[in-house]
């Protein structure tokens, strides 16, 4: 897997064409493969898409309402 993947929510989709969606959220959203695994046989495995980065995602001024830091205190096996 892609080394540019930041703590976030990750959705796993299951699709029936693959190819098909990741040219689909490609276009919609701007979506960036950033990994694919890919059977001998052409069958899509996984593929890991970024909609954005963090930094885009700080840069819109909703950014602040939307996403919560977190921490984890293994300690106290907490998340804060």
């Amino acid at each position: 897997m892609s080394d540019q993947r930041h703590v976030a929510v990750t959705p796993h989709l299951f699709v029936r064409d693959a190819e098909d969606a990741v040219r689909f959220y490609s276009r919609a959203f701007g979506a960036n493969e950033l990994f694919r695994n890919t059977f001998p046989d052409g069958t899509i495995g996984f593929v890991e898409l970024a909609l954005a980065s963090p930094a885009d995602d700080l840069a819109h001024p909703a950014a602040g309402k939307l996403f919560l830091e977190t921490a984890y205190l293994p300690a106290s096996s907490a998340v804060v």
